[in-house]
């Protein structure tokens, strides 16, 4: 598992697999998650069925009917019996602009050039494996950390023109 920290990406350990025997504490962090995804879901719901506030209008017409709320109850116990826990779908938005996002690239990049050159099609596992070798190159990181810091320094100078 990766952890984003400003630009950089630190790799973390997984120690909970399928068949963990759990601690409270881990139990109670697992429920108050699902207790948050629930909730997220269900605010929608709740927004829907809230009538619009106007000006001048009483706190109870703002109020859900006695039914709506039964209604959105049977929905939060429906989603809590059929709730499971998914991995998250993986963006670049999460690592783009970090230095080993930056880095990956180069290395992808620097592989498919040689690659082409000496007139090689690389599998696609193949072409992971060389990327991840290609990634332990320092010239690598030293270059994706220059294009960072001028990337950077481009917006920081627009900023100060905007400001």
């Amino acid at each position: 598992m990766k952890i984003r920290i400003r630009n950089y990406e630190f790799t973390l350990d997984e120690p909970f697999a399928a068949g963990h025997m759990m601690t409270a504490g881990e139990a109670r962090a697992l429920n108050g998650l699902r207790a948050e995804r629930i909730r997220e879901a269900i605010t929608r719901r709740v927004i829907e069925l809230t009538p619009p506030v106007n000006k001048g209008a009483e706190a109870a017409s703002r109020l859900l009917t006695p039914e709506a709320l039964a209604r959105l109850q049977s929905e939060v116990e429906a989603l809590g019996r059929e709730f499971l826990f998914r991995p998250e779908a993986r963006t670049n938005r999460k690592t783009a602009g970090t230095v080993e996002a930056e880095a990956r690239a180069l290395a992808l990049q620097r592989v498919e050039t040689e690659a082409r050159l000496v007139g090689v099609v690389l599998s696609d596992e193949a072409k992971q494996k060389a990327v991840e070798e290609t990634l332990c190159n320092p010239a690598i990181q030293t270059e994706a950390r220059r294009r960072i810091e001028a990337k950077r320094a481009v917006a920081e100078a627009a900023l100060r023109e905007l400001l």
